[in-house]
């Protein structure tokens, strides 16, 4: 029963951040509720990393913040992201998979700048 709980809470961070996407790419006067919805997803995933739980999965919540980031034209922050998302990825599938591709593509397309976070 302890092994649900953990896979309920991820969840309910992609769901959060899920939600945060729809609200950036419809509804560009919904910054609040988006912001809203990613700190959230943030919380509900930091959370289970710091409690040291292995949630496969976890790097598509990552992705989605990366995504916000880029809709609201942040790119430096939409890297931090995107590379947190790849991290995850990589522990979660075998080295050549496509979608470890795909994100560290993403990543490589995004401007790069002096500053970091």
């Amino acid at each position: 029963m302890e092994q649900i709980f953990p896979l309920i809470r991820l969840q309910k961070a992609k769901s959060h951040s899920t939600l945060a996407l729809i609200y950036s790419k419809q509804q560009p006067q919904q910054d609040e509720k988006c912001n809203e919805l990613r700190l959230k997803a943030l919380e509900i995933s930091e959370q289970l990393i710091s409690n040291g739980e292995k949630i496969e999965g976890i790097g598509d919540v990552f992705e989605h913040i990366g995504e916000l980031y880029m809709n609201q034209s942040n790119p430096q922050r939409a890297r931090k992201y995107y590379k947190k998302a790849l991290g995850y990825t990589k522990k979660d599938m075998v080295d050549d998979h496509p979608e470890i591709r795909r994100i560290q593509k993403i990543i490589d397309g995004l401007p790069t700048s002096r500053t970091t976070d």
